[in-house]
């Protein structure tokens, strides 16, 4: 470290960056770090009262320069946080009508990865024989079960399969590319209120039986930004 700095290291920073770590004195100022201007003077201060030659001097005025120039060193990035209320779910959720499944929210979260929301429910179902499975290529869901339960039945090799269109509803807002068939063996589960399942994209999964209703989020992980990014449900867009 330079000389004259008391109580610090005596070896010599690499680099600018390393001075300014070295004399950072940082304050979180809504939740971004924010450098201490003054402490960085006060060191290059210190610093200057016992070096010799130009070489040095010289190297300090640029310190000083640069800390003028870029008065905000970014020492941590900051994030926006977005909320799905219980007013939100419970306002899309009385949308469903006829429908099994409704897109609440999706949110771009940064290295090319939506998150989204959606709320389903499904009535009565008994199988006999074989059961149908969807498989979403891309996206990973995470069921959060809210009412009701039933049999879920996940993985497994697939037959009598076919794709959803790809300009369908389905497919450009809540789900992405994904297919259907019917299951060939998988592994199956009782379900119900407050159980959470993690089914990764390209697993195929499908309900065997549900003796009333079922009622559940989905947290669907998107990496490929296949779902429309910054999507909110028009009936609590504001």
């Amino acid at each position: 470290m330079l000389g004259g700095v008391r109580g610090r290291s005596q070896e010599k920073p690499e680099g600018f960056a390393d001075f300014l770590l070295e004399h950072r004195h940082d304050t979180v100022d809504g939740g971004r770090i924010r450098f201490d201007h003054r402490s960085a003077s006060l060191a290059v201060m210190d610093s200057l009262r016992d070096m010799k030659g130009r070489k040095m001097l010289n190297r300090v005025l640029g310190m000083v320069t640069m800390v003028t120039m870029f008065p905000a060193v970014a020492l941590a990035q900051s994030s926006v946080a977005t909320d799905v209320t219980r007013a939100e779910i419970d306002a899309v959720y009385e949308t469903l009508g006829g429908s099994i499944d409704k897109q609440i929210k999706v949110v771009d979260v940064g290295k090319s990865t939506n998150v989204a929301v959606g709320i389903l429910e499904r009535g009565a179902l008994e199988t006999e024989g074989q059961v149908g499975a969807i498989v979403h290529h891309d996206v990973t869901e995470v069921y959060y079960i809210l009412e009701g339960g039933g049999t879920l039945v996940t993985g497994g090799p697939l037959e009598d399969t076919a794709e959803f269109p790809s300009d369908s509803a389905a497919v450009t807002e809540l789900i992405g590319p994904s297919g259907r068939g019917t299951f060939q063996g998988g592994v199956s589960r009782e379900v119900s209120a407050g159980d959470v399942v993690v089914i990764p994209g390209g697993v195929p999964h499908g309900f065997s039986r549900i003796p009333d209703r079922i009622k559940y989020l989905s947290i669907r992980v998107d990496p490929d930004q296949v779902l429309p990014a910054g999507y909110v449900n028009p009936v609590i867009e504001k």
